[in-house]
């Protein structure tokens, strides 16, 4: 009798970066790629059952809709891991650390994500597991926790927000100009709005209850990756700009979602800094 044959990865052209994946999903998952071992778990459930309910013909039949339901869902949920491990193969860098992931975290992952089907949420959760292969503790299980709850229409919501963000030190935020609307217009125009951002609060994903970004003369902004020298009026004073921070969990979420550049947002916000603040940018080339 031949065991259960593994189809996930080639593992003869595997690269270091990949082997650590296969790693990690096999302390995760134990055996990888094995459906036929679901259904066979399955077949000896229902055939177990049907015996203790041998001449009930009713309870007969509804044992057998609970094993076909349960195979059902367990394939269903290996689809899913499956398909979210192919992806995270093709995300990960040519270089990983040396450190392993952490077998309670990969337990986890696999646990949490196990009902996603939406792809461009598999997508996110790929490039989850593709980080913390890469960098082992990029991701806490608080985050993993959130996105568990987190649907498609969040995500794409949660995008737009991080195509809207200055990096000031190690905090993201969304600057803007307190007004009597609570800020609406401004967001509107970006494709937001405040119950939007409420919603993105109440996740756990930023921060909105007009918080303050200090920023002093020769501080550095950073918007994609462009440097900018801060300069204020006052080289003494420091201008308190109104914002909506990411939290944690949303810092390490953006490092797996792909938002773009906003060129509108761009002028519009070092205008905000200039007019409204006081601050000047003068852009590092």
């Amino acid at each position: 009798m031949s065991g259960p044959k593994f189809v996930l990865f080639d593992l003869g052209k595997s690269s270091k970066p990949l082997s650590k994946l296969v790693d990690a999903v096999s302390q995760g998952l134990g055996t990888l790629y094995e459906p036929t071992k679901i259904r066979r778990k399955a077949k000896a459930l229902a055939d177990a059952s049907l015996i203790k309910a041998e001449g009930d013909i009713k309870k007969k039949e509804l044992l057998r809709r609970a094993a076909n339901r349960l195979a059902f869902q367990e394939i269903s949920r290996q689809e899913n891991i499956e398909h979210i491990i192919e992806i995270a193969a093709e995300n990960l860098p040519d270089t990983v650390s040396e450190e392993p992931v952490d077998r309670d975290w990969i337990s986890r992952f696999f646990d949490e994500c196990k009902d996603v089907s939406h792809e461009d949420l598999q997508k996110l959760w790929a490039r989850i597991l593709a980080n913390e292969v890469a960098i082992p503790k990029s991701c806490s299980r608080k985050t993993l926790s959130i996105l568990k709850d987190i649907s498609s229409n969040d995500a794409h919501i949660f995008n737009i927000f991080c195509s809207l963000l200055w990096l000031h030190d190690d905090d993201y935020f969304f600057p803007y100009k307190y007004d009597l609307d609570g800020n609406e217009s401004q967001l509107v125009k970006y494709g937001l709005s405040q119950n939007k951002c409420l919603h993105l609060d109440n996740l756990g994903l930023i921060h909105c209850k007009n918080l303050f970004t200090p920023i002093n003369s020769g501080d550095i902004l950073n918007y994609y990756n462009r440097n900018h020298v801060c300069y204020t009026q006052s080289s003494n004073i420091e201008a308190e700009i109104y914002s909506y921070p990411l939290t944690l969990p949303g810092i390490e979420l953006l490092s797996a979602i792909n938002p773009e550049f906003n060129w509108e947002f761009y002028v519009h916000s070092s205008m905000l800094f200039s007019d409204d603040y006081g601050v000047f940018l003068a852009c590092l080339i």
